[in-house]
């Protein structure tokens, strides 16, 4: 065990050691999560798997479903389609006010959100879970400063970590570079103020993510 593992709860640890199989794949989807087995493999009781399952429901990376347990979730096409429509148009809105209402403090938090984002699609080997949820930060970021507290609720409920590394999982070199690119410009567009730039920028930013995650996966996002 390294030392950062020492330090987590016997519930951080399963999440931690679930969350890794299932993002490298090692966890399939659809493949049922046994609390008994996990128990066993990380030499636990399973009430700390049950806490865990239940925090990787909420970030998205497993579904319950009654009477049968945890399983791996997946995503159809075009359940990946209809998520990133409503994203680009609500979080285009949020763009747009974000331009018109970020302070000096806001900015400088989205900047510092932004350069942690570029760190960690400069890792090697590329990590998609921290990809993930540096991208997730700058997104949240950018719905916090908009000063509207139910578009960011329900933004947030679409930009769970569990889909976005799926999806991330999906992005080559190329399409990486392309979305810090976006961030970029959208960060410009903020510090200027300009809202409508801010919206469409933000639009064009998530739907060009929708064709490329559906462009490597023409069926199930799994």
């Amino acid at each position: 065990m390294n030392i950062a593992m020492e330090h987590l709860t016997a519930s951080q640890r399963v999440y931690a050691a679930i969350r890794d199989a299932i993002s490298k794949g090692r966890c399939a989807v659809g493949e049922r999560l046994i609390e008994e087995s996990w128990a066993e493999e990380m030499n636990v009781s399973r009430t700390p798997v049950r806490e865990a399952l239940q925090r990787l429901s909420s970030d998205g990376f497993v579904i319950f479903t009654p009477h049968a347990g945890a399983f791996v979730r997946g995503w159809s096409s075009q359940e990946v389609r209809e998520i990133y429509e409503i994203r680009a148009n609500l979080e285009g809105l949020a763009a747009g006010l974000s331009a018109e209402r970020a302070d000096r403090a806001a900015i400088a938090r989205l900047e510092l959100s932004y350069q942690e984002w570029e760190e960690a699609v400069q890792t090697e080997p590329r990590n998609v879970l921290l990809i993930s949820e540096k991208n997730h930060n700058f997104h949240t970021e950018i719905l916090t400063i908009s000063g509207n507290e139910r578009l960011k609720v329900v933004c947030l409920q679409m930009m769970d970590l569990g889909f976005l590394a799926r999806s991330f999982a999906q992005f080559d070199d190329a399409s990486i570079r392309s979305s810090s690119e976006d961030h970029a410009a959208l960060l410009k567009a903020l510090r200027l103020g300009d809202g409508r730039l801010a919206e469409a920028l933000m639009r064009s930013h998530i739907l060009a993510a929708a064709t490329k995650v559906i462009a490597y996966d023409t069926h199930d996002l799994t």
